[in-house]
């Protein structure tokens, strides 16, 4: 298991029926971008051991892997963006106030949907930009923007297992803020493989897809 794996059990752990209040207002904290996670949903993934929560004076961030059929209005929402292969691990939306800890909390979450199937992690764009970072840190490539639960627009990342390789001779960066040029490249076969800092602010780190690229 990677160290910072290890190091996150520190302040991480499994989300218990206790907990099931502080996550709820991390998710109600989040709006709009958080209304699928009602409270029996959370209750009985907490009962059922997949929510998880990264704490330091209190929960402040939180998330889990997606196991039918709790949170049916966000799988709902996930199959009509026509982008996620059915049968392909699905992490839930995270919800927090702080990003720190966030890679290795990602990683962890990682593990536990460890298999040969892709893993899909929605990130929402309005309260979830901070996350962005730990996100590629934690091997995910950005391969779209669309919109989801209640027309939400989130981030929908994919981690294959592999390494994420960079390919600076194609690769341009747009900032974080010009989603509709970010989300435009993303549809048209590139994908963000890094954030790096730029001028007015943070900016993704777009390369070709090999796939459609033809990139050997």
């Amino acid at each position: 298991m990677p160290q910072s794996i290890r190091s996150a059990r520190a302040g991480t752990r499994r989300l218990t029926s206790r907990d099931v209040p502080e996550a709820l207002a991390l998710y109600r904290a989040a709006g709009r971008d958080g209304a699928w996670a009602d409270e029996d949903s959370l209750a009985r993934a907490c009962a059922a051991g997949q929510l998880y929560g990264v704490f330091s004076g209190g929960l402040r961030l939180c998330g889990g892997v997606y196991r039918a059929p709790l949170f049916p209005d966000l799988r709902a929402a996930v199959d009509k963006t026509l982008l996620v292969p059915r049968g392909c691990r699905l992490l839930l939306p995270p919800a927090g106030t702080s990003a720190r800890g966030a890679e290795s909390f990602l990683e962890l979450l990682l593990a536990r949907a460890a298999g040969e199937r892709p893993v899909w992690l929605p990130v929402p764009v309005r309260t979830g930009t901070p996350l962005l970072r730990a996100c590629f840190g934690a091997g995910f490539t950005l391969r779209a923007i669309r919109p989801l639960h209640r027309l939400r627009p989130h981030y929908f990342f994919e981690s294959c297992g592999g390494e994420v390789k960079m390919l600076p001779e194609y690769s341009i960066m747009i900032p974080v803020s010009d989603t509709l040029t970010l989300s435009r490249l993303l549809e048209n076969g590139m994908r963000g493989v890094g954030l790096r800092a730029a001028r007015g602010g943070p900016a993704v780190c777009l390369a070709e897809d090999e796939t459609k690229a033809g990139i050997g």
